[in-house]
């Protein structure tokens, strides 16, 4: 059954009061006729009526700082640390004004969003320091072998890969952190451009992008190259190398996707690629998949897009996102 709307809160205690005081106008008038001139019997007998009047002030004042009260001791409860604390707006009577249910169904829905992105962070920053160890132990064990006397043609390159993995991974957080602060800064682009471009930055040939042309979009030039070097590198990693990177418009949006020649999807939920550090599929180095396609689900949804992962054929993965055309 349909709600009837209530007028606003102003409105209401403005109705309150006055009614109030017209009713103790009427009492005291009459009163006043009924009473003698004598002084004490008329303070008697308006006893009671303001005894009333008092008790329904109380009542009113109780109702309107009641819900102000409960927010001042949520709110303090968040701040001392205690991110699971809620209001009790709905124990707090039958009767509560509708601008305070709206109000405490907002902070609550606040406190919420603030406990689930703090608990995502700490899972961040755990995971992170524990991907972090294992480059820096083996930049360890190869400064430790060189010191010893025992080079190897291939260490600085060794060192360098491990160097290059912790600057993708830094990137990763820093591209993370601006979207944790919604810092996007909107640009008319052409998405064969951007994908031209992120090409030549991994150091892939350009002439394995298949393109239909022009295809105009409005984007976060920088997180949109993280989100195509992530893709790259994902399918340069895990994906047994890049076979064709394709840029096309199909239902008023633009796909940008990595075609690779590996295994194919894992079995069960291909979502799973797009959570944090998921762990490889089956068949791969052990380990896990970083931030890398994680951060490409984030800078797409921040854009508007969604994420997708498909088999292709005769094999393989295509991975890739799609956002809305210009």
């Amino acid at each position: 059954m349909r709600q009837r709307r209530r007028p606003p809160l102003k409105r209401r205690i403005f109705r309150w009061f006055g009614t109030a005081i017209f009713a103790t106008a009427v009492l005291v008038g009459s009163v006043s006729r009924r009473a003698t001139c004598d002084g004490p019997t008329l303070a008697l007998a308006l006893v009671p009526l303001l005894a009333v009047v008092w008790v329904a002030s109380g009542m009113i004042a109780r109702r309107l700082s009641r819900p102000a009260f409960e927010l001042a001791r949520v709110a303090g409860e968040l701040g001392s640390g205690n991110l699971s604390a809620r209001t009790a707006l709905r124990r707090c009577g039958p009767a509560i004004d509708d601008e305070f249910v709206v109000m405490h169904r907002a902070f609550d829905e606040m406190a919420e969003r603030l406990e689930a992105q703090l608990r995502a962070q700490k899972e961040l920053l755990a995971a992170v320091s524990h991907e972090l160890r294992t480059p820096l132990a083996r930049m360890r064990l190869l400064v430790e072998m060189g010191r010893d006397g025992v080079p190897r043609p291939t260490t600085f390159d060794e060192l360098e890969r491990e160097v290059i993995e912790i600057d993708a991974l830094v990137g990763d957080l820093l591209a993370n952190s601006r979207l944790d602060f919604h810092v996007l800064q909107r640009a008319p682009l052409d998405a064969s451009d951007v994908a031209r471009m992120s090409l030549i930055r991994a150091g892939i040939s350009p002439a394995l992008l298949r393109t239909t042309g022009p295809l105009p979009l409005a984007g976060d030039e920088g997180l949109l190259l993280r989100a195509l070097a992530n893709l790259l590198r994902n399918a340069q990693e895990h994906g047994g190398g890049l076979d064709v990177f394709i840029v096309e418009a199909k239902d008023g949006v633009v796909r940008l996707m990595a075609e690779d020649r590996g295994p194919g999807l894992p079995v069960g939920d291909a979502s799973a690629l797009f959570e944090p550090f998921a762990q490889k599929s089956e068949g791969a180095t052990k380990g896990t998949l970083g931030l890398g396609l994680a951060l490409v689900k984030r800078i797409a949804e921040a854009h508007g897009g969604r994420v997708f992962a498909e088999p292709a054929l005769p094999r393989g993965a295509r991975v890739g996102f799609e956002l809305p055309m210009a």
